[in-house]
């Protein structure tokens, strides 16, 4: 079995705690990222259940809670995602790490690409809506397919 591993960071300009909320609270992460069902605060075992706008679910399983600096989940077939949280100069360094483990090398690189580009939209979307109070997904476009802010 082959696995692939990316990496993506950015910096918010917001106290870590505000950015540890952003990830593991359901009202929070509804505000940049997925409509969010889970009971309470993230811990290892925990079960979560995330609607996309397109109504697709995602479900999985919380394996390591460390408040307020990392998390790390399950994600889509075969799939852990880490997210590190660490001050940086008066801001924040979101640090996520994302692997994945397909038999197919087709799929596991169209997984890894769609995910990349998932990451990285909504990693800014954190950025903008914890530091200018702005959501950038579409919420009014007659079609959600093909947006790369959905």
């Amino acid at each position: 079995m082959n696995s692939d591993t990316f990496r993506l960071r950015i910096f918010i300009a917001s106290p870590l705690e505000t950015v540890w909320e952003a990830w593991t609270s359901p009202a929070a992460l509804g505000k940049w990222f997925v409509e969010a069902h889970h009971d309470g605060k993230f811990l290892p075992g925990m079960n979560y259940r995330w609607v996309w706008a397109n109504g697709g679910e995602e479900t999985g399983e919380v394996f390591e809670s460390n408040e307020p600096v990392r998390l790390a989940f399950t994600f889509g077939p075969d799939a852990g995602v880490e997210v590190t949280l660490a001050p940086f100069e008066g801001r924040v360094a979101v640090d996520l790490r994302q692997t994945q483990s397909h038999r197919d090398s087709e799929a596991r690189a169209a997984f890894a690409q769609d995910c990349r580009q998932g990451w990285t939209f909504y990693l800014t979307n954190l950025k903008a809506w914890l530091e200018h109070g702005v959501d950038l997904r579409e919420s009014q476009a007659p079609e959600l397919s093909d947006l790369v802010n959905v």
